[in-house]
């Protein structure tokens, strides 16, 4: 299953609200609402971006990856540049 695409320009927007701040003036994106929209049921956030990893090489690798398997299985967005 290919995850829900966004763009890169909606991490700063998403991050504010997280913390509880305006998004920066120069912000072109929107938050992210499978992101964000949970927030109040939460105590703890963590968001694992790994950075320069591609759909290609997802597709090729997760079977060797049972962890970072199980997370996306749960939730999963992939970002566009």
């Amino acid at each position: 299953m290919k995850p829900k695409e966004y763009l890169m320009t909606d991490i700063a927007p998403t991050v504010s609200v997280i913390l509880g701040l305006r998004a920066p003036a120069s912000s072109l994106g929107t938050p992210i609402p499978e992101i964000t929209g949970d927030l109040a049921h939460c105590e703890k956030v963590a968001l694992l971006v790994p950075d320069a990893f591609g759909w290609f090489a997802w597709r090729l690798w997760h079977t060797e990856m049972p962890f970072l398997s199980a997370a996306h299985e749960r939730r999963s967005l992939l970002l566009r540049s």
